[in-house]
């Protein structure tokens, strides 16, 4: 079997440089971004947090709605239904900590002032109308258009 010889054309010579500079910022920033009073401790924990959610959390939810859209949903509307969860998520990752009230201070009035819940719940009722209306007109259009 002949081994193949590694790309050493610009382009690729480009991209490596760019992700060890890439490794190189990410560690500079995990070991204090060289301050002497900065604390590793805290990223470090972050890190490891976020990247346990991910693992425990995030990706068993997002295996599980896929086979369950995979066996529930037909095939004509499934990509409708899989934009619509791929949005939904999104939307809802990044309203969250508002809804919660994450950073939240009684003395400062202006920090989150609105019902972010109210405003989540309308803006996931509008994506999913829209899913709803493509649905129908992709339905609709399969029907006259055999």
């Amino acid at each position: 079997m002949k081994i193949p010889k590694p790309d050493m054309s610009g382009t690729a010579w480009a991209r490596r440089l760019l992700v060890a500079a890439g490794v190189a910022m990410i560690a500079f920033a995990l070991f204090g971004g060289g301050a002497a009073s900065l604390s590793t401790s805290p990223y470090l924990k972050f890190v490891l947090k976020v990247t346990l959610a991910v693992l425990v959390l995030a990706l068993p939810l997002t295996l599980a709605a896929g086979w369950l859209i995979g066996k529930v949903v037909p095939v004509v509307v499934r990509p409708i239904v899989q934009g619509a969860c791929i949005a939904t998520a999104l939307i809802v990752a990044i309203a969250l900590p508002a809804v919660l009230g994450r950073g939240r201070d009684a003395t400062m009035p202006s920090a989150l002032p609105r019902n972010y819940a109210t405003g989540l719940w309308t803006v996931l009722a509008v994506v999913w109308a829209a899913a709803i209306v493509l649905i129908v007109v992709r339905i609709v259009r399969r029907r006259t258009h055999p």
